[in-house]
């Protein structure tokens, strides 16, 4: 239900963009809901093709080749040639990519941006170049215009690069320069909100409202948006405000969570080993299949979810002095606790599967190698 909704939000803002009627859901109100990039993308889509739905998949499935390549690079940037091509190919048959390429939802253009942020940040990374580390955190403030989830990566990254780099000044340097990219691609919107709506709104709204939802417990999601639909309204009554209503999610959430802070931390730790066991998809498959059909689909999404998961934790170990990993463990630990503390959907892990496919492909290589000796000796 929550795709549906996003998917209707990106359409009517894509399409009155293209029209001329500026970012907004009801012409000539501007609106806070959504990050700019993806509704930005489908106005240039429609702005040519008209309000063409394949047209705007098609150039998806475009962006999606795309992204295959850019994996490409970064498994040969870390590894080698071998294990990029065989993380492009597994990128390239994953199937929850191939369906996201046909759905009106930012995943697909994200997931494009932040795989070139981490090719730039890998790069850096290798070449200790301060140049490249700008340009990763100006990619990584183009993915948080497209999905604002990443907005805190930097300060998470300055901490992380300030206990590994044995020289400090060199870490806090390139730290800055990351935050310092990342701050200049996300400030002309955020200005934009600052007059369009005389409030400080770095991205977009919903940040209190998925706060708020992440309070709950996630054991049935039809009555997880029913119980905090019906408490969102008794939060919001009469308020017309997004922005203002958003906020007082924001207070209602601290407030729930300062009342039991053990059971918030209790959800979030729950949260934090679901989201890897749950594959992306299911939902959609247990609601539109039954019986045997939907048995199969579960067998099969579970099965390639061990599997993906088995292989990318012996890539891991595998590469563990391999200190080029680094960025992607980053971005994994950081997108784990980023969607723990809030409300998760499996979808929301999309961004950062080809990392996991990376170290998949990683394992892969691994076990082969070690089944070759095997077989030799």
């Amino acid at each position: 239900m929550d795709s549906f909704v996003d998917a209707l939000g990106y359409d009517a803002i894509g399409w009155n963009l293209a029209q001329g009627n500026g970012f907004s859901r009801d012409p000539p109100i501007p609106t806070p809901e959504r990050a700019p990039v993806y509704p930005f993308f489908l106005a240039a889509v429609y702005f040519f093709f008209g309000h063409n739905y394949t047209a705007a998949r098609l150039a998806q499935v475009v962006i999606g080749a795309l992204t295959c390549l850019v994996i490409y690079f970064i498994g040969k940037e870390i590894y080698n040639e071998r294990i990029g091509l065989l993380a492009a190919l597994a990128a390239a048959v994953y199937p929850q990519f191939i369906v996201y390429s046909g759905c009106l939802l930012s995943e697909r253009v994200d997931i494009f941006l932040l795989s070139l942020a981490m090719l730039f940040g890998v790069k850096a990374a290798k070449r200790s170049s301060i140049r490249l580390y700008f340009a990763s955190g100006a990619l990584l403030g183009a993915a948080t215009l497209c999905r604002p989830v990443t907005m805190f990566f930097p300060f998470f990254l300055f901490l992380a690069l300030v206990i590994l780099y044995k020289n400090k000044r060199t870490a806090i340097m390139y730290s800055l320069a990351f935050l310092l990219a990342t701050v200049l691609v996300i400030a002309p919107w955020t200005i934009r909100n600052y007059f369009a709506f005389d409030t400080f709104l770095p991205v977009s709204i919903y940040g209190g409202r998925n706060l708020l939802q992440g309070t709950y417990r996630e054991d049935d999601q039809w009555y997880l948006q029913q119980a905090v639909a019906e408490h969102y309204a008794s939060i919001v009554k009469d308020i017309d405000d997004p922005i203002e209503a958003d906020g007082l999610c924001f207070k209602e959430a601290v407030k729930r969570i300062m009342e039991d802070p053990i059971g918030y931390l209790r959800l979030v730790a729950r949260r934090m080993t679901k989201m890897w066991i749950r594959p992306v998809g299911l939902g959609v498959m247990e609601t539109k299949t039954t019986g045997f059909i939907r048995l199969s689909a579960q067998i099969l999404l579970y099965s390639e979810q061990f599997l993906i998961l088995t292989l990318a934790l012996l890539g891991l170990i595998h590469s563990r002095s391999n200190r080029l990993i680094i960025p992607l463990v980053l971005i994994l630990v950081y997108f784990m606790f980023a969607h723990s503390i809030t409300h998760f959907e499996p979808r929301y892990l999309l961004p950062v599967m080809p990392y996991v496919l990376i170290l998949a492909a990683a394992g892969f290589n691994a076990a082969l190698s070690l089944y070759r000796g095997h077989s030799k000796a």
